[in-house]
């Protein structure tokens, strides 16, 4: 049965706001402290590099390409109108992802800091304590259990291809495919999916404050969707104690009660279990179906050998790095070159210039099915390699085999409109129609 949030009680409402001021409005002002506290990036010798690339502006996010093989030019490169050090060279960013305890994720993982106890942000030992409370749910074995529920949602969302119309797959397919795999995975009931998809669509701006103002800013406007979000997720944890269920909301509740999570640290799990657990699946999918929109002899190699679409995904997560880039804080001062990065720099780990680095990966900028694409990093790498990377791979894969199992070729139907969500890339809107391969 669905939760009512809507006619929730008065006592649960005010439990949600309180809390809310917790999880958001607090971390959200420890960061902005911490952010005036660090090293000014303007300090740096005038030998390192400048930059004025903005990878927050909807024209960069679109297409940073170009400015991030200008910025693969050199070690190390500073932005000091956003106070930011920046990383671009494959094996610069895959070191500094490695070495998790000197590029340390503690204030977050965006432009701005943002001081919560979560999993993305946590350093050891609090970092295996939080992952593995789920991480069971999402190794291989686990998460290939779900292929028969994934496989339906995605036929439901291809289904309006067949009909000769012009579909727009991100509206009926890659948005609301991963949102609803998460919404049953942590057990949300079927008939708060549409509210569950509702409150994501609130999020998004997370990604993209540049100062204390803008962080402030976004936080107030989503507080209303997380208030509602952590209302449906305290009632149905509440159930959960009194009836388990093999979800991952069970997890969380007994992981609370055990005293293994705070209760902050429990609701802010699932906030990001929702936002990552469909952002970068949405893109990726979003990507790769680009690609097979444009390019028909991919489309028809793919329809006629199904057993390279797990390369097709490894390249579309190279070749479009569904994250761009994540923030670190270095915990002390770090040479890279002849460039010591400062203790405390907010420094930036552009995967998207890493996995088109020349160096790494021949002709990087063509998307190519037959590549050897491993050593990507668009799942991260280390510490904090991503812990959805098994379903995002199983979501992807099992969509494609629905698309080339029900249609016989597609075209683009209309113009491409990009997200501009900072830190993320992929299509916002991607209108398709049925086509005969020639």
């Amino acid at each position: 049965m669905p939760t009512d949030v809507i006619r929730a009680t008065p006592a649960a409402l005010l439990a949600a706001t309180r809390g809310s001021v917790t999880d958001l409005l607090m971390p959200a002002a420890t960061g902005a402290y911490r952010d005036l506290r660090r090293p000014k990036s303007r300090t740096a010798p005038a030998a390192v590099p400048r930059t004025t690339f903005d990878p927050t502006l909807p024209d960069n996010i679109v297409n940073p390409y170009p400015a991030l093989a200008r910025i693969r030019e050199h070690p190390v490169v500073v932005n000091e109108a956003l106070g930011v050090w920046m990383l671009g060279r494959y094996d610069d960013v895959h070191a500094a992802a490695r070495d998790s305890a000197t590029f340390s994720s503690t204030d977050g993982i965006l432009l701005r800091s943002f001081g919560a106890s979560a999993v993305l942000f946590a350093q050891p030992p609090d970092h295996a304590r939080l992952r593995r409370v789920t991480a069971p749910i999402f190794n291989k074995r686990a998460v290939g259990d779900l292929t028969s529920e994934i496989r339906q949602l995605a036929s439901v969302g291809i289904a309006p291809l067949r009909t000769g119309e012009v579909v727009d797959l991100v509206q009926s397919l890659t948005i609301p495919m991963p949102i609803n795999v998460i919404a049953q995975m942590l057990g949300i009931p079927r008939g708060n999916w549409p509210d569950f998809r509702s409150m994501s669509e609130h999020f998004a701006g997370i990604f993209g404050p540049r100062t204390a103002a803008e962080i402030m800013r976004v936080v107030g406007t989503g507080f209303p969707a997380y208030v509602r979000f952590r209302t449906l997720i305290a009632a149905e944890m509440n159930k959960r104690a009194i009836e388990p269920a093999d979800d991952l909301l069970t997890r969380l509740q007994t992981a609370r009660a055990a005293g293994e999570l705070s209760v902050t640290e429990a609701f802010v799990y699932a906030f990001l279990l929702l936002v990552a657990g469909n952002e970068t699946t949405t893109n990726l999918l979003g990507m790769l179906l680009l690609r097979m929109a444009e390019d028909q002899n991919l489309f028809a190699e793919l329809k006629a050998d199904r057993s390279l679409i797990p390369a097709a995904v490894e390249e579309a997560a190279r070749w479009g790095s569904p994250v761009q880039w994540v923030g670190r804080t270095l915990s002390t001062a770090h040479q890279i070159g002849d460039t010591v990065i400062p203790r405390g720099a907010r420094t930036l780990l552009f995967y998207s210039s890493a996995n088109r680095d020349p160096k790494k990966f021949a002709n990087p900028d063509t998307f190519d099915l037959h590549r050897n694409a491993t050593g990507h990093l668009a799942f991260g790498h280390g510490l904090h390699f991503c812990l959805g990377a098994h379903l995002a791979r199983l979501e992807v894969t099992t969509a494609v085999e629905e698309l080339l199992e029900q249609v016989d070729g597609m075209e683009l139907a209309g113009p491409v409109r990009w997200a501009t969500s900072p830190s993320l890339q992929g299509p916002a809107s991607l209108p398709v129609r049925l086509c005969r391969i020639r």
